[in-house]
């Protein structure tokens, strides 16, 4: 199908995933229009509102309704529509195809993988769903080559486990990081959840592979139910974990476990492939993480604190953006290196919004910057989540930091669901254990919440952080929402 269109029109153009996909096909050469309700000035050409008169093919995002005025008007002319996973599906299909997918860790080993494959000169084709710095467009990295299909060229994608997306794709091989229980609104419990990674794996052909984390229960109970498919069965299992001889050999700089298993998952696959090993370790060692996963932002001094004496204090990797369609690709500013006064507070990113994500990065920050009062500035993504995760969000929460300060909960655009949760609720129930989780609110005064905040919407929220941060605080904005906002706007202060 995609080789017979010449004219796509993008709804939603704007997302990470989106762009991506838009920019491989403006390098094979065919015409792409694109629009999104909350598009940034893009290098792409926008539809002004309108499907384009002679589009062969409209792709939108799950962000975008089916009552979508654009999707509407391509009905009603007979344009063909593809969401975003099956348009990524269909490209899986020219490719030799490696789905790297879990309920974490994914978008890192996916760019772990991609840089290992790219330094052992394979020239991958690769969509991760984040900006990997020395790569044009960040999350992509396009082979040398855009004939299609080039069925001998590997193509290392993001598998999102969201509503079964990524049974669209065509896998060669499968690498599965984690498997937890999320998704509320669409899996019934994790049996389900491990069903849906297990239909995955089945498509995966006798030549190729599965990998998966063996000191992981989700990835367990996959693996167990090896012995009970007649089709996975015949398909090549490798795990890795603690117990793999490259895990305690990798000399890692980004900080945390987690970022030592979503290594080892990568470079496991990347032996497999037949990279050097020596490769391997190099990339390992020289990999500095990627946009929102643990990103040092920049810094800021709150003009409200007083002047402390200079210093050479630690320092961290800074990562900078630039003008991009949706989210910007980074540039690596600077390494290692010393921050000049002890008033710098440090802000930090992180796409976390499943409470193993705050517990695994928090003790991560903890150990990385052990001598620093700790705020986490927490913005819970989705109802659904948060409500079937309550009580996990409230235990990892109350002892995440120094401080926590928790903003209203986003919903994503694009999906109905109750919202019968808020924060506050998170919050009152971490300062009463008593209450029950959907009993009603009482009001709890600043002063008696003590370490645990409730910040309101995300003005609220940033004014609250101004009013409580102190000098050479590290803080870390967390949640897959639009909390990243607030952090970039706090560095540009100065």
């Amino acid at each position: 199908m995609l080789t017979q269109v010449q004219k796509i029109h993008c709804i939603g153009i704007g997302g990470i995933g989106m762009s991506a996909v838009a920019e491989f096909f403006r390098a094979q050469g065919k015409e792409v229009t694109g629009y999104d309700d909350a598009l940034t000035p893009t290098p792409l050409p926008e539809g002004e509102g309108r499907v384009r008169e002679d589009a062969d093919l409209v792709i939108y995002s799950d962000a975008v309704p089916e009552d979508h005025s654009q999707r509407v008007e391509a009905r009603r002319r007979g344009i063909p529509e593809l969401s975003y996973a099956q348009a990524l599906g269909e490209i899986s299909h020219g490719y030799r195809t490696i789905v790297v997918t879990g309920t974490h860790g994914k978008s890192t080993t996916t760019a772990m993988l991609g840089l290992m494959l790219e330094a052992a000169g394979f020239d991958p084709f690769v969509i991760v769903g984040s900006k990997v710095p020395g790569w044009e467009y960040g999350n992509l990295r396009l082979p040398s080559s855009t004939s299609y299909p080039l069925h001998t060229t590997y193509f290392i994608v993001e598998g999102d486990d969201y509503r079964d997306h990524f049974l669209e794709l065509q896998p060669y091989a499968v690498v599965v990081t984690n498997i937890e229980y999320d998704h509320p609104d669409y899996f019934r419990d994790l049996e389900h959840t491990v069903e849906s990674f297990q239909k995955l794996c089945e498509k995966v052909p006798e030549d190729g592979f599965v990998i998966t984390n063996a000191d992981d229960a989700g990835c367990v109970k996959l693996s167990t139910q090896k012995q009970h498919s007649n089709i996975l069965k015949n398909v090549r299992m490798l795990l890795y974990g603690r117990g793999s001889e490259i895990f305690g050999k990798l000399n890692l700089q980004v900080p945390g476990e987690f970022n030592r298993y979503n290594a080892t998952a990568a470079a496991t696959c990347a032996l497999e492939l037949g990279v050097p090993r020596d490769v391997v370790e190099r990339v390992a060692h020289e990999f500095r993480g990627i946009w929102r996963r643990f990103e040092i932002v920049g810094t800021f001094r709150n003009p409200s604190q007083p002047p402390s004496p200079r210093f050479a204090g630690e320092a961290g990797l800074t990562l900078r953006g630039g003008e991009s369609v949706n989210v910007p690709p980074l540039k690596v500013r600077g390494g290692r290196g010393s921050y000049e006064s002890r008033d710098n507070i440090l802000i930090i990113s992180d796409y976390g919004h499943h409470p193993t994500a705050i517990r695994e990065t928090m003790k991560a920050a903890r150990e990385f910057y052990s001598s620093r009062r700790l705020v986490l500035v927490y913005q819970p993504h989705q109802h659904s989540r948060t409500k079937y995760l309550f009580q996990d969000f409230v235990k990892v929460l109350k002892d995440a930091a120094d401080l926590v300060i928790v903003s209203e909960i986003y919903a994503v655009q694009g999906r109905m669901e109750e919202q019968d949760v808020s924060s506050q609720m998170i919050v009152d129930k971490i300062r009463n254990p008593s209450l029950s989780d959907k009993g009603a609110h009482h009001s709890v005064t600043r002063s008696e919440i003590r370490n645990v905040i409730y910040g309101g919407n995300l003005e609220q929220t940033k004014q609250m952080v101004l009013e409580h941060v102190k000098p050479n605080d590290v803080i870390i904005f967390m949640g897959a929402g639009d909390i990243d906002q607030t952090a970039r706007e706090l560095c540009m202060k100065n």
